[in-house]
């Protein structure tokens, strides 16, 4: 079996996922054991507590639960995020999936430019509304130290670093880079 690494569970990383499931439940549904059987191996590992990526606006919390963060502390993370109020500058009609409405979501006529926190919403109710767990295998708090292809092995070694503290060396058939410029 192909493992497969996904660095980043943002929009990229998210829509890998959730179409990697949707093909799974289609091929379950139609009973095709040898397609389901060549599927690969995916682990997705996330440097933040949760998926989401740039759309999170979480500045205002430190990586432990209900440890503040002080205000001259600004991580990597943190930087690269949306502010909080933001709204988007492209007409909502641009960034619709053909599969979930707004109107589905929403169950009512929304404002053409639309803020990020309903964006988000959407998005990861897109991802989860018919496979719930899809994010429980997502290897979260997890930052990739290094990727390497190792030409002997024929095979991607990644370094990652938990938030314990940990390390870990991983070894992949492929490698997907899901984290957009941050990284």
């Amino acid at each position: 079996m192909t493992r497969v690494a996904v660095i980043g569970c943002g929009p990229s990383g998210m829509f890998f996922l959730h179409a990697l499931a949707l093909r799974r439940k289609r091929l379950e549904e139609d009973g095709d054991t040898a397609a389901i059987a060549g599927l690969p191996d995916v682990t997705c590992f996330e440097r933040l507590a949760s998926p989401g990526g740039l759309w999170r606006s979480d500045r205002n919390t430190a990586n432990n639960v209900g440890e503040e963060k002080k205000e001259d502390e600004t991580s990597q993370a943190d930087s690269n995020k949306m502010y909080e109020g933001l709204w988007t500058n492209a007409p909502k009609e641009a960034i619709e999936f053909f599969d979930y409405t707004y109107d589905e979501h929403f169950g009512r006529a929304m404002p053409v430019y639309m803020p990020r926190q309903l964006i988000l919403e959407y998005m990861m109710t897109r991802c989860t509304r018919n496979n719930p767990s899809l994010f429980h295998n997502v290897k979260f708090n997890t930052t990739v130290k290094s990727v390497i292809f190792d030409e002997d092995l024929g095979q991607f070694v990644i370094q990652t670093v938990n938030a314990d503290g940990s390390s870990t060396e991983s070894f992949f058939d492929k490698c997907i880079w899901a984290a957009g410029e941050n990284g």
